[in-house]
C-alpha cells in the first residue's frame, strides 16, 4: 500500500513542483503525460479496498487478485510515465547557461 501509492504520488507531486522551478523552466517537458501518470495512478485506490481480504486463503479466487495485478500494473506505468517526463525535462528544458554542473543536488 505505501510502496504502490502513497510514495509514487508524494515522490512525483514533490519532483513535478520543485524540478521546474530549481532548473528555471516554466512547466515539465510533457504536461498531458504528466496529468496521464496521475489519472493512471488513482485507480490503486480501489486495490486499498482489496488489500484486507487478500490475506486469507478464502478470498484468493474471483476477481480481488487479479485487480490487484492490475492495480500494480498501473502503478508500475504511471511511475514509467513520471519518470520519463522529469528525465526530459532536465535534459532539454534547463534555463540558459546552466549546466548539469550547476544543476542543484535535488535535480540529480
Amino acid at each position: 500500500m505505501v510502496f504502490y501509492l502513497v510514495m509514487p504520488m508524494t515522490m512525483g507531486a514533490l519532483a513535478n513542483y520543485l524540478v521546474p522551478l530549481q532548473m528555471g523552466s516554466n512547466d515539465t517537458a510533457f504536461p498531458r503525460m504528466n496529468n496521464l501518470a496521475f489519472v493512471v495512478l488513482l485507480p490503486n485506490i480501489l486495490k486499498l479496498n482489496r488489500y484486507p481480504p487478500l490475506t486469507s486463503l478464502q478470498s484468493h479466487s474471483g476477481s480481488s487478485m487479479d485487480m490487484a495485478m492490475f492495480a500494480l500494473h498501473l502503478s508500475g506505468l504511471s511511475s514509467i510515465f513520471g519518470a520519463i517526463n522529469l528525465m526530459v525535462t532536465i535534459i532539454n528544458m534547463r534555463a540558459n547557461g546552466m549546466d548539469y554542473s550547476k544543476l542543484p543536488l535535488f535535480v540529480w
